[in-house]
């Protein structure tokens, strides 16, 4: 948790200048069950339910409640509206959670003062940061791609089932982190990939396809080798797992994008607002274009490549090292360098691709489902308790 160690250490600046340096005050929100709610001052930050409470209950859990979380900063720690003060607010809420024993869920958000009305408003960045396109509506036939999903999971061999399976699940799992922890949600999208590319994929044999091939010949050619030991050390490293998993994450994504995921569409879906007297109101959304997926995702070959292994490399640093990546290079910026990791958005697109590549191809081959259809009572659609029924 780098980020409150830098808190700390701008915060012990601040008293060491006997209030001679700037500070501002910081605010987010944070949600918990309400049964839960408390409050805390008295330390370097604060935390207490607002008043009125609002209560939201989510199906699926406990009644919850938002809180305010509030801490002051030096200007050098941000200027209120910097993304990346939100890294700072997700580890204040692990360790509230921690210290309480509770779930808290860090809301990622930026406040809006808004002056004419004396009130602040929490605007939510997930939709125009992340992955605009999981907020827009539905479209397409529904009901034949769950028909296609199920087909497959059921069709195919078990071991490359449960490779599917997982992946699905892992990226719905991602889709849903990515709002409240972007790094974490990150991993796991790279994760739901890897499971993907192990199912489905096999790593190239030649030593020339390999990202590190270059270095690796490099300190070969300083070594008292003979051109039969230099070439089984080449066998022995490309034999080694933890190569092999990543040569078959990058593999497996780079050489399985067809034609026609270039020509997808990258959109996003922005929610719109009505600023009222009495607060902010959702009102309606549209589409809007975003990047062409080309400017996202390199089309070059070898630069995909090592795009994809820079992705790779970042979800071994958050779950192994403990790491956080860097807000703004999960984001979709047009012309990132090839050092940067894929954005957040890129990189789903190309595992849904992957994802229905495997399931339509299994689909086909697949023996086809019960004839038994789920529908409401035609006398109550609202009716909570659904009946099933067989046949058409």
């Amino acid at each position: 948790m780098d980020t409150v160690r830098g808190f700390v250490r701008r915060l012990s600046e601040v008293v060491a200048s006997g209030g001679r340096a700037l500070v501002a005050r910081r605010a987010r929100r944070i949600v918990l069950p309400a049964a839960a709610r408390f409050g805390l001052e008295g330390t370097i930050l604060r935390t207490t339910p607002f008043d009125p409470s609002v209560p939201v209950q989510r199906p699926g859990s406990t009644t919850e409640i938002p809180q305010l979380l509030e801490w002051y900063d030096s200007l050098d720690g941000g200027d209120g509206m910097d993304l990346r003060e939100n890294d700072l607010g997700v580890d204040l809420a692990a360790i509230l959670g921690l210290a309480t024993g509770r779930k808290m869920t860090f809301a990622n958000e930026v406040p809006l003062h808004v002056e004419q009305f004396g009130y602040t408003w929490f605007l939510e960045t997930g939709p125009a940061m992340f992955d605009g396109d999981l907020y827009g509506p539905v479209e397409g036939d529904v009901r034949e791609r769950v028909e296609q999903i199920i087909s497959a999971l059921v069709g195919l061999p078990e071991r490359r089932a449960t490779h599917l399976g997982g992946a699905i699940r892992m990226r719905n799992a991602a889709c849903c982190l990515v709002e409240s922890d972007p790094s974490s949600a990150y991993g796991l999208l790279v994760v739901a990939l890897e499971t993907l590319s192990r199912g489905f994929g096999q790593p190239s044999e030649s030593w020339r396809d390999w990202d590190q091939a270059e270095s690796w010949d490099k300190f070969i050619a300083q070594l008292p080798l003979s051109q039969r030991d230099a070439d089984r050390l080449r066998e022995r490293l490309l034999s080694n797992k933890q190569v092999r998993l990543k040569r078959t994450f990058v593999d497996y994504a780079a050489n399985n994008l067809s034609e026609s995921f270039w020509r997808q569409p990258k959109r996003k879906y922005d929610p719109g607002h009505e600023v009222t007297p009495a607060g902010v109101k959702r009102r309606g959304g549209s589409w809007g274009e975003d990047a062409p997926l080309s400017e996202l995702v390199p089309t070059d070959p070898k630069i995909l490549g090592k795009r994809l292994g820079r992705s790779y490399d970042a979800r071994s640093r958050v779950f192994h090292d403990g790491a956080r990546l860097d807000v703004i290079s999960l984001i979709a910026v047009p012309g990132a360098p090839t050092t940067e990791p894929l954005p957040f958005g890129a990189l789903r697109k190309i595992l849904d691709h992957l994802l229905w590549l495997e399931i339509e191809k299994a689909a086909a081959n697949a023996p086809e489902l019960p004839e038994f259809q789920v529908r409401a009572e035609a006398s109550d659609p609202s009716e909570e308790d659904r009946s099933s029924e067989p046949g058409p």
